[in-house]
Parts: structure tokens; sequence; C-alpha cells
């Protein structure tokens, strides 16, 4: 019987960062941040090196799985490096600008006409399939400058999976935004903060246009764009909210490190970084409490004539 050919696998091009408790975070194209000790994260930068084969060997198999090897040449595109220019930095404040602007308008229109629960939006159009349609069509085209936000502040540009994917049926889009876990603070920070101030923009616009014009389109609008920041702040979910919450902690795998203190030791020992990560993840679950409560459910309940 012939013996099975063995296939070479690549170790990819690899972008470190020291992370604020003093270990080290590591990515690589298409992979899941790998939070190791200090040699291993050179021994990954360096896999030349004479050390590197003895320190990275009895990972080989974590390694694989978190997606740091490939058998095809195509792995060895390195992620993107941090955006440190001056334009970068006159960008950054540009957002952080807008971000606060768009972050306050809307909430003194909001204080001013109330915020549009999912009865409203249902009640103010013609009819209420209309309504549907236009919500989810509002959906689906504000989600694509969401998604190319991130693509250009995260400079995913021409990426394998750095490109917009929409999914027509969950009314979404997305993006892979893993590789700026090796990026220092404020461009990560932009990268993954930028969808939602394009979403704060196109609140205060659909805002205005509902105070000024009165318009339905514009209340089912701002609608739309009210449950779309609220349902990226399920921290406990896959969402922006949930990495941006991880990056001001400074900890990739913070969620599954609270799950193990919180199941290895007791409770009254776990790290405070675990009681931390609890709150925004009880937190995350009342904003998911609060969708159901003041959106679908009154929508709902519209449609079959409750309300």
């Amino acid at each position: 019987m012939a013996a099975t050919p063995e296939i070479m696998v690549l170790l990819k091009p690899v972008r470190i960062r020291e992370l604020r408790d003093g270990m080290w975070v590591a990515v690589a194209e298409d992979s899941e941040p790998l939070v190791v000790n200090e040699a291993i994260a050179k021994a990954l930068c360096d896999p030349d090196a004479i050390e590197a084969s003895s320190t990275l060997g009895p990972l080989t198999e974590t390694l694989s799985d978190a997606g740091f090897t490939d058998s095809s040449a195509d792995g060895l595109l390195r992620p993107p490096s941090s955006p440190v220019g001056a334009g970068w930095r006159a960008a950054r404040a540009v957002l952080w600008a807008l971000g606060a602007a768009f972050f306050t308008a809307p909430a003194a229109l909001l204080l001013l006409g109330g915020v549009p629960t999912g009865a409203d939006a249902i009640s103010v159009g013609p009819h209420p399939l209309l309504t549907i349609t236009v919500a989810v069509g509002i959906a689906i085209i504000t989600a694509v400058p969401h998604e190319l936000a991130h693509v250009i502040f995260g400079r995913t540009f021409g990426r394998r999976r750095g490109s917009v994917r929409v999914k027509v049926r969950r009314a979404s889009a997305t993006t892979n935004l893993t590789h700026v876990w090796a990026w220092s603070s404020s461009p990560r920070l932009a990268a993954v903060s930028a969808g939602i101030v394009v979403d704060l923009a196109f609140l205060t616009l659909a805002l205005v246009l509902r105070t000024t014009t009165g318009a339905w389109v514009a209340t089912v609008a701002a609608t739309v764009m009210v449950m779309r920041i609220v349902w990226q702040l399920r921290f406990h979910r896959n969402c922006d909210g949930r990495h941006i919450a991880k990056m001001l902690i400074d900890n990739p795998t913070i969620d599954t490190d609270t799950k193990q203190a919180l199941t290895t030791r007791l409770w009254t020992s776990a790290p405070r970084s675990a009681w931390l990560w609890l709150a925004v993840a009880a937190a995350g679950v009342l904003a998911e409490l609060a969708l159901f409560a003041v959106w679908f459910a009154p929508a709902a309940l519209r449609l079959l004539g409750v309300l």
C-alpha cells in the first residue's frame, strides 16, 4: 500500500502586540486572535529561528484550529499594518468629532420627539406590508455604508475576507476585522467604531427629516436606525459593541476567560476582569430585552390588531 503523501503546512505571516496585562495577542490573515506569552509571540513572528520549532511544536494543533496555518501560498498574505500616518490621524480625528456630534444631536432630537417604537413604525405607513418592506430596504441599504466604514478604517480593501458581504435574509452586511487586534488603541477603536458613527449619522438625518417633514418614511428610518444601534449594544452577542468593549478592556479572550474563571474557581476568588465582563454581558442582555419589549413585540401586536 502506498504511503499517504504529506501535505506541507505553512505558518502565515503574523502580527503581534503586547496586551495591557503583559500577555501578547497574535493575528494572521483570516485567523482568530490568539493570546500567548512573549516567547511564543516572537517565535510566531520569526518561525525560521532556531528556537521557534521547539517553541511552536506543541502548539501545532492550536495554531491550525485558530487559522494560523495554510497549505497554500495564499496564506502568505500579511495582515494590514496599523495606519499611523498624518492623513490617518486626521481621518480618525474627524471620525471622533463626527461621532460626538452625531451622538449629541440624535439624543436631543429623541428627547424632543420621543423614541419611535415598533408600534409607531407599523402604524405610520399607509399599509403594514409596505412599511415592513421599506424598513427591510432601509436596513439593507444602510448596512453597506456601515461595513464600508469598517473596511476603510480597518484597511481591508482587496483582502480575501475584507470585502462587504451582504446577507439579504438577515438585512445585514459583515466584514472581518480580527487583524486590528495587533494595532495600537486609536486605530483599532476607529476601525470597530466607524460603523456605529455611520449609523448615528443616518439616525440624525432620519430624525431631522421626521421633525421637519413628518414623513412616515422618516419615522420608519429612525426606528430602524435606533434598533440597529441598540442591536450593536448586545455585548453578549457577536456585534460591534462586544468588540469595542473587548478592545477597551484589551483582552480578545475576556469572554472565555470569564467562563473559565467562574467555573474553575469560587465566585469570591474570581478576578476583577471576570466580574467586569459579567456586568458588560448583563448590559447586553438588557439591550436585547429592550429590542423585544420596545420594538419587536409592539410591532407584532400592532400587526395583530391588539395595540
